[in-house]
């Protein structure tokens, strides 16, 4: 499909937006400053916690595959190698701090990761209702770098035309 034929199956809603066109595009945006907000706080209690802690490599099969059984870990993404003890102390730090800046989830769940999925699953929406539209359906956008650059083609056909319909796509706007 050609940038042509996208635009006559959008023609719609270039008249009137749908609302759930409308609300989804809402959410994608809302999930995104919010993200956007809370991942340098996220990253920075981390990059805290690994200081504190200091977690090692747990002497498990992982660990001795990758030959570092001891060794300091000095990524997030790497605590899956420390022992679960030392891991789940981590996490407990990492929620309680972002709980005292202001940010809570329910239960175990941990804000930051509520946040990407709430994202996640904003865009799924979107890309859902956008369809009939489109004609691509979500399951056709499988890789990362592929679903990014259809939001992004979405995003700067939608925004512009929500603003001419008079469309608010801040929520945190008061009337």
């Amino acid at each position: 499909m050609n940038t042509s034929e996208l635009q006559q199956r959008m023609a719609p809603i270039q008249k009137e937006m749908p609302k759930p066109v409308s609300s989804a595009l809402i959410s994608v945006l809302g999930a995104t400053a919010f993200l956007e907000m809370i991942t340098p706080i996220s990253e920075g209690i981390r990059k805290d916690a690994l200081d504190k802690f200091k977690p090692v490599v747990e002497d498990s099969q992982c660990g001795r595959i990758t030959e570092s059984v001891g060794k300091v870990i000095t990524r997030w993404d790497d605590l899956y190698l420390a022992s679960d003890d030392a891991a789940k102390e981590l996490y407990d730090f990492h929620k309680r701090e972002m709980a005292l800046k202001g940010f809570k989830a329910d239960g175990e769940c941990c804000p930051f990761l509520v946040a990407e999925s709430t994202l996640r699953e904003a865009k799924r929406i979107l890309f859902s209702v956008m369809e009939p539209y489109t004609g691509i359906a979500e399951r056709q956008i499988l890789r990362l770098d592929t679903r990014e650059k259809y939001l992004q083609i979405l995003l700067s056909m939608l925004v512009p035309v929500a603003s001419q319909q008079g469309i608010e796509l801040n929520i945190l706007k008061t009337k």
